[in-house]
């Protein structure tokens, strides 16, 4: 009973660990053939300790038919497999021609085939010996030869990896290639020293064995690394490629190492890799990228929701928000933008904006922006002139032409306004709505004023609207009031413009008049004879 459990320690937990590389190795990844041929040779491995742990619980002489057919072939196909698993991995097997590879790789495959056929011992030893507990072979001829042929296999893998190692370029790669060269030589080191020389009697039966729970172990480790590694980067691939903001990588000169789709499109071009990412930094942006770029860099920060402008190849410029981190990339160091496009969210809230203060219809500004406006101007005690205009007969050119008509001829107006007005220092017009306007002209008095309107009304008229070949003529009624002498209330001075425009309309229509003149008018006129 206590063999048993000494063979159970020595052959079974090694064979159970072997099977749990096994599944873990393909439960990672079924479908990749570097995890199908690492689950073949950990099967391998587990097929020899396992035959082991059965040869020794059978009488000594089942030890040649054991080995011959179970151990022996076992350790013939693990070099195979694991050859394939190397070319895979490192990608020489495209050096192979196709029709020679991957067969070309199992001609060790040979005898193991030729025992099953021949039923004949090619390859292992044939005699056996019963020492304390354990059997061990002959150290006679094939087993030398064996042997030394597993130890060029295992130099042949060493220099595979070797060559791996100094070729590779991302350090966390390296390190693991580092490791696996390490554990190699240590194994060659151990099948060396335990399989040339004699230790029966001290060691189990194959003592190199052994050295195979190191490959095994140090290979499942590195496979594990390898498995994060890549799935980090297909997460971040698959991260990179198909988030709708803009990514790039720029290296310490400012060059751009990689781009993503998105990046594409925002810059409107294919091949960013290469290119300076300063000058797609919009001329107008660029002075305030500089200070901060040399904001951050004092302060070993990235930008965090930093708003700018970019110019793609096309000229076109582009509002963008910006964040970015340091990262490393195969060794190097690298600064990951992230650029959202925000432009249509700019252009958004200044419409918003805009039409906040302006009217949708005419551009001009609004009621809203006219009162404001208008308060200011008073809380600041700068004289002006309140303008209110009121189109004559415009609805009869909304019921003759229809509205789309009428609008044509509000926005037509409208310029006329905009180019009279705008054009005295401080003076604006607005549409308060319908077909009436308030305009504001600073620091006149009547006398300007009139003149002023006077010379608007003939702009009017000389620039009628056409609505196909048909003149539309532009007919407005329009009165005034002034701050501060008419009143120093903004309800009262829209209120005396209003009264001094609808004299207009009631007495003849398309012309002006201000209210002070009204004012004085009423004063002079002597009461009626039926006044009390």
């Amino acid at each position: 009973m206590g063999e048993i459990l000494i063979y159970s320690a020595i052959y079974l937990i090694p064979t159970f660990l072997m099977l749990y590389f096994t599944i873990d190795i393909l439960t990672r990844n079924r479908s990749r053939r570097e995890h199908q041929l690492l689950a073949v040779f950990f099967t391998c491995y587990a097929v020899m300790f396992f035959s082991e742990f059965i040869r020794h619980l059978l009488p000594i002489r089942y030890s040649e038919t054991v080995v011959m057919y179970a151990f022996g072939n076992a350790g013939l196909i693990i070099p195979a497999i694991f050859l394939h698993f190397m070319m895979e991995f490192s990608g020489l097997k495209r050096k192979f021609p196709r029709f020679l590879y991957p067969w070309v790789l199992y001609l060790s495959l040979i005898p193991v085939i030729l025992t099953f056929i021949t039923g004949e011992n090619l390859t292992n030893s044939s005699a056996f010996q019963a020492i304390g507990m354990f059997y061990y072979p002959e150290l006679d001829g094939q087993y030398y030869l064996t042997l030394t042929g597993a130890n060029f296999f295992a130099l042949g893998i060493t220099a595979i990896a070797w060559s791996m190692y100094k070729k590779e370029s991302h350090s966390v790669k390296k390190k693991l290639l580092g490791f696996l060269v390490i554990t190699l030589l240590l194994g060659f080191l151990w099948t060396t020293i335990f399989g040339y020389f004699d230790f029966r009697g001290v060691m189990i039966p194959y003592p190199y064995i052994i050295s195979s729970l190191i490959w095994a172990i140090a290979i499942s480790y590195a496979m594990r690394k390898l498995d994060f590694l890549e799935s980090s980067y297909k997460r971040f691939e698959t991260f990179f490629n198909v988030n709708p903001s803009a990514i790039v990588l720029v290296n310490p000169d400012g060059d751009i190492t990689q781009a993503n789709p998105a990046a594409e499109r925002l810059f409107q071009s294919g091949d960013l890799q290469g290119a300076s990412f300063r000058p797609f930094i919009a001329q107008s942006a660029a002075s305030d990228w500089d200070e901060e770029t040399a904001r951050l860099t004092t302060l070993q920060s990235g930008f965090r929701d930093f708003e700018s402008k970019i110019q793609n190849s096309l000229g076109e410029e582009r509002f963008v928000l910006i964040d970015s981190g340091d990262v490393t990339v195969d060794s190097q160091p690298m600064q990951m933008l992230i650029l959202q496009d925000i432009h249509r969210r700019k252009e958004a809230d200044r419409k918003a904006a805009f039409l906040a203060y302006h009217d949708a219809l005419t551009g001009l500004p609004n009621r809203r922006y006219f009162y404001n406006e208008a308060q200011k101007r008073l809380k600041a005690g700068l004289p002006f002139t309140l303008v209110i205009i009121d189109l004559d007969s415009f609805k009869e050119i909304n019921d003759t032409f229809g509205h789309q008509t009428g609008d044509a001829f509000l926005i037509h107006m409208a310029k006329l306004l905009k180019t009279a007005f705008d054009t005295t220092e401080g003076g604006f017009s607005s549409r308060i709505g319908g077909d009436e306007f308030y305009a504001i002209l600073p620091d006149t008095d009547e006398r300007q004023t009139a003149i002023f309107l006077t010379a608007l009304l003939q702009q009017f008229a000389t620039n009628p609207y056409l609505a196909g070949e048909i003149p539309l003529e532009i007919r407005a009624s329009m009165g005034t009031s002034r701050y501060p002498s008419d009143t120093d209330s903004l309800d009262e001075l829209v209120r005396f413009a209003d009264r001094a425009m609808y004299h207009v309309k009631n007495s003849g229509k398309n012309s002006h008049a201000a209210y002070s003149t009204l004012s004085r008018y009423h004063k002079k006129q002597p009461p009626r004879a039926d006044s009390p």
